[in-house]
């Protein structure tokens, strides 16, 4: 194993290690009301949701029958 490719392993590990202690850490979510799906009805619903929740953080799942 070249000595780059090491180099490349050990700072993929420390990060993973850093991100994990962070996760483990971080303090809970506050409880909230229960989430729901929704049916958009077009791209601009989505941007005034999405703009809706400025300062929280958002995931946005987009799935495809196909």
């Amino acid at each position: 194993m070249s000595l780059l490719r090491h180099r490349k392993r050990i700072r993929f590990v420390a990060v993973a290690a850093g991100l994990a202690a962070m996760l483990t850490m971080a303090p809970a979510p506050a409880q909230s009301t229960a989430a729901q799906l929704r049916h958009l009805t077009g791209v601009d619903e989505l941007k005034a949701w999405f703009n809706a929740g400025k300062g929280h953080p958002r995931l946005i799942f987009l799935l495809s029958p196909t």
